[in-house]
């Protein structure tokens, strides 16, 4: 269907390149030129707005690096240079047990009854 239509076109091109209507197929040519224009202004604006916003994820030694990179290799690099931080709890201890309570074995039957929560929490842990 493609090739046909491309072959109708050609056809069309032809017959007004005989009859001199260089006008209309001036205007013709003119409208494409101005669609493609349009999508080509916004296909630069995207990419820019890609890169900018890789470049951002970098370290300033890699940004100048990587300044010259195309978008693609840019990209490639980005995705193996950034490493998402892994979360840790390395920068919290364990809390300190409690030296209020009393060895069980320690406790009197009173003591026990009134720390009973806390002897079942510690054993829990």
């Amino acid at each position: 269907l493609n090739e046909l239509q491309a072959k109708l076109n050609e056809q069309e091109e032809e017959r007004m390149q005989k009859n001199s209507e260089w006008q209309e197929l001036a205007a013709k040519y003119k409208s494409e030129r101005d669609e493609y224009k349009v999508m080509a202004d916004e296909g630069a604006k995207i990419k820019e707005s890609v890169r900018s916003s890789l470049l951002e994820q970098l370290d300033d030694e890699d940004r100048e690096f990587a300044i010259d990179l195309s978008t693609e290799k840019l990209q490639k690099f980005v995705n193996r240079s950034v490493k998402p931080k892994v979360n840790t709890n390395e920068s919290f201890s364990t809390p300190m047990p409690d030296k209020k309570v009393n060895p069980f074995k320690d406790m009197t039957a009173d003591e026990r009854q009134r720390n009973w929560k806390k002897i079942l929490q510690s054993y829990v842990k």
